[in-house]
């Protein structure tokens, strides 16, 4: 259960309050669920970037590329990574042998795609690599002691989802927040589409995923990401709408407050309030849309809450 720290204390920060974790295709506006969460007091990591994603989850459970099959080849590494990543939330990780054992492992992994033919323009550099080995060395000193939950950001979670479950069970709480298809489809923010998109048999995914592929990977991520949601136990899963959130932001907040258990001040909630940015216009005309990705891509826009002619 989470709880208000309040300025004269609060739970100690354990692995039994989290993890809130947010996740969603790039570009969803999954930042401003996190700055959502930071202002309510929630630890997202001591090693993020510029757009708040945990660069942890990014080194342990994205750019090794694991097979995300349930029971596949994989499936024993990407828990031990799980567990290294609770441990480093929750400032647990000494490291010991073992711990050194285990990044070293996923440096070399990342490096080798890094290196290879297969490179994506996401994969990282070995410096960067070599700096997330030593913050996640340091991370006990950087664990808040006190803390309303703990959790991260990195739009890739959603395609961890029954990784996370095993993991953490009944603990896990999931928000997947999700944008406009049609908007996303024209972003410069197509990391996904060519990491995962010919997992999902995407074609066009790569090298270079033109708008059609774009909002086939929209279409299929987010469907599978909902349906893993609505599977998890009644409220542990949250579908956030961003186009909603921003033009209702006090509705919006409020459904996340409830969602989390959380009853902040009332100048905490002026602050989330006041996060959300007002919704941007149509990319396309109707006429363009219909003629750029067919009626049936656009039903199924509609399928997932959006109406096909531009953000709400």
């Amino acid at each position: 259960m989470m709880r208000w720290p309040g300025r004269t204390g609060g739970p100690i920060l354990d692995p039994a309050s989290g993890p809130v974790v947010v996740g969603g295709l790039g570009g969803s506006g999954t930042r401003v669920v996190a700055e959502m969460l930071r202002h309510l007091g929630v630890y997202t990591g001591a090693d993020l970037n510029r757009a708040g994603d945990n660069e942890w989850f990014a080194f342990l459970c994205k750019l090794p590329r694991w097979d995300l099959e349930e029971a596949g080849p994989d499936a024993a590494a990407l828990a031990g990574c799980l567990d290294l990543l609770e441990r480093a939330m929750t400032g647990q990780v000494g490291p010991d042998r073992a711990d050194r054992r285990t990044m070293r492992a996923v440096l070399e992994r990342c490096r080798s795609w890094a290196d290879g033919e297969e490179r994506l323009p996401d994969d990282r550099s070995l410096d960067w690599l070599r700096a997330r080995v030593a913050s996640l060395g340091r991370s006990r000193r950087d664990t808040p002691t006190r803390a309303a939950a703990w959790g991260w950001k990195e739009p890739n979670s959603h395609l961890f989802v029954p990784q996370l479950r095993r993991r953490f069970g009944d603990r896990l709480r999931y928000v997947h927040v999700i944008r406009n298809g049609l908007y996303m489809a024209q972003s410069t923010n197509q990391s996904q589409v060519r990491r995962w998109g010919p997992g999902f048999g995407i074609p066009g995914a790569t090298p270079s995923p033109d708008p059609v592929a774009s909002l086939d990977f929209w279409i299929a991520a987010n469907r599978l990401a909902i349906s893993r949601g609505r599977a998890m136990p009644a409220g542990t899963f949250l579908l956030l709408n961003h186009d909603d959130l921003c033009a209702s932001p006090e509705d919006g907040v409020a459904r996340f407050l409830g969602f989390l258990g959380l009853d902040p001040p009332a100048r905490v909630v002026e602050q989330l309030v006041g996060l959300p940015n007002p919704p941007k216009p149509p990319p396309l005309t109707a006429e363009e849309m219909i003629r750029q990705f067919g009626v049936d891509r656009l039903a199924q826009v509609r399928a997932l809450g959006f109406p096909a002619a531009g953000p709400r």
